[in-house]
């Protein structure tokens, strides 16, 4: 009797299995499924809303920046040159920007953006008000002052005040996104885990669902990117096609006064040669200013229109050395130049390259008024038939929000520049076969990598 216990044991347990708890279980297994199905299918569309609310806040937000430097620069460009037709453009996107910014505020919780939306109001109308001042100035003939009134302290300090109150604009519609993506984000915990202790066969499903999700948040993120790159691309075709608009009018209407002026300075300079210390040194102030909006009318209409490129085959020493005995290099830079013997010849248009490395020169040049140094660097690459040229410096470096707008009209860190000089050097690179590179870092400096074909390519 006790060897046939235990198969006896056995053989009832085998039949005790619980059949129904199975089928149970079967059944929620089934139910969990189809329920994570319906709840997979709303988190998509609840991600799909996300998306097109994220392009769609960024998109307005690229508009408001785009509008109001065309307002800006309508309002200066009346009180530099008298031209009201600025005026007009100008009454023109006015109305644009402010239906702009009420469509994004719009999309924003208003406890988020209360606190700051009267100051940023308030400067704005200051802004606007300041505006129309100098257009009435302009019409009184009084362009000078109504050029101060647009670049004095006060307008400044408002611009700040605005473009911190965008700022904080553009945080909350972040903050809106990541508050729902975070909402988003536990709900997929939860019914993970929801899933896992409804049924554990539902494991291996649920282990090649977040594989899959993996891989749709990386292709997600790279249509992103691709998607920020071709807003950031096609605001600088906006901004371009509106310099088109103006560059060739006032190119050519301020070029004439321009060597009007220069030729005054000239024949004065001739006839008062024994003129005192200060008359000569105005003089020269004059003649230096001359040249610095000649130089920012031609970097205007470079920017438009490129010129299709005359390639020659052309020495990369040579082209260097002529280009940086040209510059205005201060004794306080010590200036080297590294190009091997062996460096190939390049392709390209030696005018129009002259001119693309003049201004990476002269950059360089201006990010170190205390002194520094100045490397020149080619190095060839025979598998790609190319030789890149690198200027670094040894200034103050860009920081890496700077840099993603580095080659968009209109923007710059200086005071005295119109943000033209990058576009034109990405602009002739590019219509010569090559591409433009640069590293930077806060307080390390600034390397510019400019790729061109050989000659022999």
């Amino acid at each position: 009797m006790n060897n046939i216990m235990p198969i006896r044991q056995r053989h009832s347990s085998k039949q005790g299995f619980p059949l129904r708890l199975f089928s149970a279980a079967f059944v929620i297994s089934i139910l969990t499924s189809v329920f994570s199905g319906w709840q997979s299918w709303q988190m998509q569309e609840r991600a799909e809303e996300i998306s097109k609310k994220h392009i769609a806040l960024t998109e307005n937000v690229g508009r408001i920046m785009l509008l109001d430097e065309v307002l800006t620069m309508s309002a200066r460009m009346a009180a530099g040159t008298g031209d009201f037709s600025y005026e007009k453009r100008y009454d023109q996107f006015d109305p644009q920007l402010t239906i702009e910014i009420d469509e994004v505020r719009a999309m924003l919780p208003q406890a988020d953006i209360a606190r700051f939306v009267s100051e940023t109001d308030e400067a704005n109308l200051a802004l606007v008000k300041m505006e129309r001042q100098a257009f009435a100035l302009a019409h009184q003939g009084r362009r000078q002052e109504a050029t101060a009134l647009l670049t004095g302290a006060e307008y400044m300090r408002l611009k700040k005040v605005y473009a911190g109150g965008m700022e904080k604009t553009v945080n909350a519609a972040n903050g809106l996104i990541e508050r729902e993506a975070l909402h988003l984000h536990s709900l997929s915990l939860w019914l993970a885990t929801a899933s896992a202790i409804g049924v554990l066969v539902l494991l291996a499903a649920w282990f090649l669902a977040i594989r899959s999700a993996r891989n749709w948040a990386a292709e997600r993120m790279e249509a992103e990117d691709e998607l920020r790159k071709a807003q950031d691309e096609l605001v600088r075709n906006e901004k371009l096609a509106l310099l088109g608009q103006v560059a060739d009018t006032v190119g050519h209407e301020l070029r004439n006064p321009l060597g009007v002026m220069n030729n005054a300075v000239y024949y004065l300079q001739a006839v008062l040669p024994d003129a005192d210390e200060t008359t000569r040194e105005y003089l020269g102030i004059i003649k230096d200013e001359i040249a610095e909006a000649e130089r920012i009318v031609s970097d205007l209409l470079d920017a438009v229109r490129t010129k299709p490129p005359r390639p020659e085959t052309v020495m990369v020493a040579e082209l260097l050395g002529n280009v940086l005995r040209k510059c205005a290099v201060p004794p306080s830079i010590a200036a080297r130049m590294d190009i091997p013997a062996t460096t190939p010849d390049i392709r390209v248009d030696p005018a129009q390259m002259h001119q693309v490395f003049w201004n990476l020169i002269t950059n360089g040049v201006e990010a170190m008024p205390e002194g520094g140094a100045l490397e020149i660097r080619a190095e060839a690459n025979p598998a790609a038939h190319t030789v890149t040229v690198s200027i670094r410096d040894s200034g103050s470096g860009i920081a890496p929000e700077q840099q993603a707008r580095l080659f968009q009209p209109l923007f710059t860190t200086k005071a005295r520049r119109v943000g033209l000089g990058l576009v034109v050097v990405k602009n002739l690179t590019q219509a010569n076969g090559g591409s433009v590179g640069v590293e930077s870092g806060v307080g390390k400096g600034s390397m510019f990598a400019i790729t061109l074909p050989c000659g022999s390519s």
